[in-house]
């Protein structure tokens, strides 16, 4: 096998390896479309940062609006939140 051969190999290989690594859906995302809660990250151009806004459809929570500089931290920061209050809401139907 020439050198050639060998690195075409190596390249298909890493690449083959890269592209069935990267899920379809971004599974982190789900948390953004759950029944009853409204979860919105949007942009803020003016300041450069990220405001997240979250609420439930019934009206019983309702989390004041939060500021982030970036939108790592606001994604992580509103995932969180919509997970806690969703073990909530899942508590509260379970004993009643």
């Amino acid at each position: 096998m020439n050198n050639e051969t060998l690195l075409r190999l190596l390249i298909r290989e890493e690449l083959g390896r890269n592209i069935r690594s990267i899920p379809d859906v971004d599974a982190m995302q789900n948390w953004r479309h759950l029944d009853g809660i409204d979860a919105q990250v949007t942009a803020d151009p003016s300041s450069g940062g990220w405001h997240v806004k979250i609420s439930t459809a019934d009206g019983k929570v309702s989390l004041p609006l939060k500021y982030f500089s970036d939108e790592n931290s606001a994604n992580f920061w509103a995932r969180e939140q919509v997970m806690k209050i969703q073990r909530k809401l899942l508590a509260k139907r379970s004993a009643g």
